[in-house]
């Protein structure tokens, strides 16, 4: 493994599913975290192992311990299983086998996904560790699981630090977030309050954070003048373009391109509907008539002639 590799987080993907593991279905949701996950620029890692197997509790419970024994992952993802159907066991192999549980991170994951659906409460997934891999089970559903990844990404990288006992990373988090102070840190995290009774509990977006000079506590001292020399629109532009990072195009299905942006614009073949048509509907009345009640005697629909 190159250095490269190295210091990126290492991740495993293990889709539960009779269905995905008979070939009866598409694993869109492992597919989704897989990519996701390489994307991400807050999680900086990799998933290097990916597997498929069905609803049974020892067979997942064999992978996970596989998985974080002898591949010595950072963090291993489970999606599916975590419901109340009777085949549904994924919680329950997780919990034999890790040696923690991490309730935060299943209580972030559920607080953010209740805000989105209340049919979020009907699952059970479970956070944990096992020596020094963590482990998450987060839903089925491709939007679901991941939802609740998007929930707890800020803090993953600093969790894998702790597990790897990266000492340094770890006090220089410590130290950035003891000058943020408590108040400013709660403001800039992603979406969720941490309360922080220990110093090992706390949110971090795991990015270099640089203090501002600016004191926004004292609003009406505040500078009335910019410091920073006038740019044009053009210029703007051109320093945006240069610093920005290019999203990459890749071609789906477009059954699966819900959500998505499209790389180049597409043109109907034939128009619809095949006539300039208004939004509104319109009504010709004679205005000597007064103000009142009107009795439509006829009608004309766009396109007709």
């Amino acid at each position: 493994m190159n250095l490269a590799m190295d210091s990126l987080f290492r991740f495993g993907v293990l889709t539960v599913s009779d269905s995905c593991y008979s070939k009866k279905s598409l694993d869109h949701s492992g597919d989704n975290l897989e990519h996701f996950i390489n994307q991400s620029r807050l999680l900086n890692g990799k998933v290097v192992l990916r597997y498929c197997v069905p609803d049974e509790e020892k067979v997942i419970g064999s992978i996970l311990i596989d998985w974080s024994d002898n591949h010595r992952l950072d963090v291993v993802i489970t999606t599916g299983g975590t419901g109340f159907a009777s085949r549904d066991v994924t919680p329950e192999a997780t919990r034999k086998i890790i040696h923690k549980e991490a309730n935060g991170l299943s209580m972030a994951m559920f607080n953010y996904s209740m805000q989105k659906t209340p049919f979020a409460m009907l699952s059970r997934g479970v956070c944990g560790i096992r020596g020094r891999t963590l482990i998450m089970n987060l839903p089925g559903s491709k939007k679901g699981s991941q939802e609740c990844l998007e929930s707890v990404v800020a803090v993953i990288p600093h969790a894998v630090d702790l597990l790897r006992e990266e000492t340094k990373n770890i006090e220089k988090i410590h130290a950035e977030l003891q000058a943020l102070g408590h108040d400013e840190l709660s403001r800039s995290s992603s979406g969720h309050t941490c309360g922080r009774h220990r110093e090992e509990h706390h949110c971090h977006k795991h990015s270099s954070h640089e203090k501002s000079n600016v004191d926004d506590s004292k609003v009406a001292r505040r500078a009335r003048i910019s410091p920073y020399p006038l740019q044009s629109v053009a210029q703007a532009q051109e320093v945006v373009l240069k610093h920005a990072e290019l999203i990459g195009t890749e071609v789906v299905d477009f059954r699966e391109a819900m959500d998505r942006v499209l790389a180049e614009d597409i043109y109907a073949k034939d128009p619809l509907p095949p006539f300039p048509a208004s939004i509104k509907d319109g009504y010709a009345v004679m205005s000597s008539d007064g103000a009142g009640r009107r009795l439509v005697i006829g009608d004309s629909v766009a396109g007709q002639k």
